[in-house]
């Protein structure tokens, strides 16, 4: 899942660079929630058409926003310091874990 607040056209013109187009079960766009992060909604959104929930759920970011996203849909956080967010300042955030990269997820 991805959550943006700019519309889906403007997310996937940006991952068909980087990404398979089926890489990516849900895109979350600004037409999809009324309320940016750190409102659950957008998390809440795409759980609900996974047909997932918050105890199966790891969110993934980069930011303070981030973490207090997760916090707010009671799903578990794991930081990564791909960011201008510093590792203490995700500390601050109940986390699962604090990564310097993706590869560390594996």
């Amino acid at each position: 899942m991805i959550q943006r607040k700019q519309c889906h056209f403007r997310i996937l013109s940006f991952l068909e660079e980087y990404l398979p187009k089926d890489f990516l079960d849900i895109i979350v766009g600004g037409e999809d929630v009324k309320a940016a992060k750190p409102s659950p909604e957008g998390v809440l959104f795409a759980l609900e058409h996974l047909g997932s929930s918050p105890k199966e759920t790891l969110y993934i970011g980069d930011s303070t926003v981030d973490a207090e996203t997760a916090r707010n849909a009671g799903v578990d956080f794991a930081g990564v310091l791909n960011g201008m967010t510093t590792a203490e300042e995700l500390q601050a955030y109940p986390h699962w874990m604090i990564m310097k990269n993706l590869g560390e997820l594996v």
